[in-house]
This record gives structure tokens, C-alpha cells and sequence, in this order.
């Protein structure tokens, strides 16, 4: 007899009795026992957005860009500050028929002014996904205090004065825009699937075997998600938005011309469209930061870089690390009143340099020594990683810092 071929099963690319693709015929990749005894579960985890139910309006998503951008900044000269609670109760009274007649020219014209901007809002960033920016917008507005905030609070004088110059010193040298602490996170971390076998992320083109938690494995038409709601404290960190639009504009990533203030480097970060070299890039700064502060914190805040997490917000220009324990609290607080230029010094450390450079620093820039951490840490599997964005010696020809 001759010998039998122990791989002769093929993969014919049908998937739930559907053709999934339309290459030929593969002998399936046999897999090692170490690596079919790994599985790894996917977690999303995202803001738990106070419900918005009780407000009505249309156009919500729209008018809470607006505020973001400062499109209803003149409106202040007349009708003192505007927030979206005024905002609301104007629309409701202007909707009410037995009321309208009733109403002063200068809400009749309020109304006016806030859906011009909106027809602008929606003509200018029309196809730009707004979620991540609602994420960003719930988490600042929520328990925030900024280091602004803070040193106005402190009762000695000379230790204001000095906390307020080496925090101006700190924001022009790392190109940040504000630091916040936030003592109260309202997360839901979801486990939405299992990646079976080794997920080699550091391949090109590399697709992970990832399963949903089918309700009836048969069947296959529901499935499972678990959900855990959690209250935590963080840190968000915005980069200064003038300074990453030059960056971009620098690395010829964007054709825009270089903003000459914060609302219209804001404008212009918002139309930069997922799929584009250019939010790549910017999602590439974010994260690389996200990581090299994550895997510091345990210094400052005793807390294993495996007992944070990260959140993204792309084009907010923002990073939030957070404590995923509700139980160890405190550690972020303590590195946001004493230890926040000691927390970014040594950042530097794992920016310049990582223990296999040169190879690191010409392939990838990043890798497990220096930024890599583990999956369930990580939002992108530790994707968009590079130190050569703050360098500018390789992949980019301008750094950012």
C-alpha cells in the first residue's frame, strides 16, 4: 500500500454552507499542540455613554460637534454660555406650536444660527464616523478635572506658580495639549469571540482564526456576548491639536494648510477619514504613546501595565489609560498630582532606544521589548506601533517630538 497522506484533508473555502472565497483548493496548515491549545478571546471594551433619550433633538451627534468645535461661540455674547442643556430647551419650546408665537426674536434667531452651523457640520464632515468623538466627548465632560484645574485649587502660592511652569514646560516638550484626570469611568467590556491558535498580528496579511460564541453550535444563528460593566478612574491626555496637524502637514500625510488655532486644527483633524494614510499614521502616534506610558505606569501608579487599559480617540487627538481593577484605585490619581513629569521623562528612555535596535528601529520600531503588550491589554493586538514617530528617522521624515 502506498503511503497515506495523514494532511490530505483540503480547505475548500465554504463557511456556513456559503463559498467564502475563490482561490483553489488548500491543504489545511497543520497546527503544532502548543499552538491548537491557544485561544484567545476578544474584548472590546468602550464607553457606556449616559442614555440620551430624554433629549430630543435630531441632530444630536451634529450639535455636540458643534459645541467641540466652538460653532456656537457668538452665541455666548448674547445669550450667556451655551451648552447643550439650553440648547435642548430652546428646540422644545421652538417645536411647540402654543409656545412659538410666543418666543423672544433672540431665540427665534439662536435657533437659526445653531441649524446653519449644523447644515455646515453635516456638508463638512459628512461619511466621517462620529462614535469615537462621542466616546471622547461623554468621557471629558464626566467627573473630569484637569491639571489646569488642579493647581488653581492648591492654597500655597508658590507651589502654584511652580506646578503651572513645569506643566507649561511639560506640554511644549511632549507637544500636549491638557491633561485630565477623571475619578469616575463608566466602561462595558464585551467578550465578543475566541481567536483560536497563534495570532501572528506581525505577519503582513495575516488573518487570526476567530470564532463568536455560538448559542447553539449546530444552528449557528445567535450568538453569545458577555458583558461586564465596570467603574474605574483614568487619565486622558490630548495632544495639542496645532502641533499634530503640522506634524501630519510635515510628513506630507495631509495637503491642508498649517492651522493657526486650535478650532481649525480641530476642523481639520475631524475630516481625516479612516482608511486614509493619514489616519494611520495619527492612530500610529496615538497608540505607540498609549503603550510606552502604559508600560511605565507601574512606577508611579503600582499598577502592572496588565491591569490597564487603553482607549483611542483618533480624531479627537486623544488617549485615555485607565485602571481595569475597581478595586486597586487611587494609582492615577497619585501620578496626576505628583508624578506627571517623572511619568513622561521616562517615557523618553523607551522612545530613544529598545534593547534590539537597530533591527527594531529599521523594521517596525516596535516590538516585545520595548512596546508590545499583552493582547487583552492592547485594543489593536499591538498594531499601529511605531517609536519612529516620535524619531522621524526612518518611516517618517519629521517626528513629533
Amino acid at each position: 500500500m502506498e503511503p497515506i497522506d495523514i494532511f490530505r484533508f483540503t480547505c475548500k473555502h465554504y463557511g456556513y454552507n456559503e463559498r467564502i472565497c475563490n482561490e483553489k483548493e488548500k491543504k489545511f496548515k497543520p497546527l503544532t499542540i502548543k499552538e491548537g491549545g491557544i485561544y484567545t478571546p476578544v474584548v472590546i471594551t468602550l464607553v457606556d455613554v449616559p442614555p440620551t433619550e430624554s433629549i430630543h433633538l435630531e441632530d444630536l451627534e451634529y450639535i455636540l460637534l458643534g459645541l467641540h468645535l466652538g460653532k456656537f461661540d457668538k452665541l455666548s455674547e448674547r445669550a450667556g454660555s451655551v451648552d447643550l442643556g439650553k440648547i435642548e430647551s430652546y428646540y422644545r419650546a421652538y417645536n411647540d406650536e402654543n409656545l412659538r408665537q410666543f418666543l423672544s426674536s433672540d431665540i427665534k434667531e439662536f435657533i437659526n444660527i445653531i441649524e446653519n452651523a449644523v447644515r455646515e457640520l453635516k456638508i463638512k464632515y459628512a461619511g466621517v464616523d462620529l462614535e469615537n468623538f462621542n466616546d471622547y466627548f461623554a468621557v471629558k465632560s464626566k467627573e473630569a478635572k484637569s491639571y489646569g484645574e488642579y493647581i488653581k485649587e492648591m492654597e500655597e502660592r508658590a507651589g502654584r506658580a511652580f506646578l503651572k511652569q513645569n506643566y507649561q514646560r511639560l506640554k511644549a516638550k511632549y507637544g500636549i495639549e491638557n491633561i485630565t484626570y477623571i475619578s469616575k469611568i463608566n466602561l462595558v467590556s464585551s467578550c465578543i469571540g475566541i481567536i483560536n491558535g497563534i495570532n501572528k498580528f506581525y505577519e503582513p496579511g495575516f488573518v487570526p482564526h476567530f470564532n463568536p460564541i455560538w448559542k447553539n453550535d449546530k444552528k449557528k444563528d445567535k450568538i453569545i456576548v458577555y458583558a461586564y460593566p465596570f467603574e474605574t478612574e483614568g487619565v486622558l491626555i490630548d495632544l495639542n491639536k496645532n502641533q499634530v496637524c503640522n506634524w501630519l502637514i510635515d510628513n506630507g500625510l495631509i495637503t491642508d494648510k498649517k492651522p493657526e488655532s486650535v478650532s481649525e486644527a480641530m476642523g481639520i483633524l475631524f475630516t481625516v477619514k479612516k482608511d486614509t494614510e493619514a489616519y494611520k499614521a495619527l492612530k500610529t502616534l496615538l497608540h505607540t504613546l498609549s503603550h510606552v506610558l502604559i508600560r511605565r505606569s507601574s512606577l508611579y501608579t503600582g499598577l502592572d501595565s496588565d491591569s490597564c487599559g487603553e482607549l483611542i480617540f483618533v480624531n479627537p487627538a486623544a488617549i485615555m489609560i485607565y485602571s481595569t481593577s475597581n478595586i486597586n484605585i487611587g494609582g492615577f490619581q497619585f501620578v496626576f498630582e505628583h508624578s506627571l513629569e517623572d511619568w513622561f521623562r521616562e517615557v523618553e528612555f523607551d522612545i530613544e532606544a529598545c534593547t534590539f535596535d537597530p533591527a527594531c528601529i529599521t523594521e517596525r520600531g516596535a516590538c516585545f521589548s520595548c512596546l508590545y503588550l499583552p493582547e487583552y491589554v492592547c485594543t489593536e493586538f499591538n498594531q499601529f506601533l511605531d517609536r519612529d514617530v516620535f524619531l522621524g528617522r526612518r518611516r517618517y521624515s519629521v517626528g513629533y517630538w
